[in-house]
């Protein structure tokens, strides 16, 4: 017995690109400041807001599956705005 089982082949019927996701507005801001240390070195401190605007876009589909029920069903979205708080030792000269 011969398997001729082929598996599935996708054939797109679109021109590549027809179909996009919402535009994104990102912006991130980092604020620092550099304080020496005296004779050992500096320090900085910054901030990063990440997402400022907080938009939430979509950044990935459920399927892209005419035939499927979730067609163009958004299911992964831009992170939450958030904020970070870091410091940098920078010893020696």
């Amino acid at each position: 017995m011969v398997d001729l089982a082929q598996g599935e082949q996708r054939v797109l019927f679109e021109p590549r690109g027809s179909r996009r996701l919402p535009a994104q507005t990102l912006l991130d801001i980092r604020m620092s400041r550099t304080m020496s240390g005296g004779g050992m070195g500096q320090v900085d401190l910054f901030v990063d807001v990440l997402n400022a605007l907080n938009d939430t876009a979509a950044e990935g589909l459920q399927t892209d599956s005419y035939f499927n029920a979730n067609f163009g069903r958004p299911t992964v979205f831009m992170d939450p705005r958030r904020a970070m708080v870091g410091v940098r030792l920078r010893l020696g000269r």
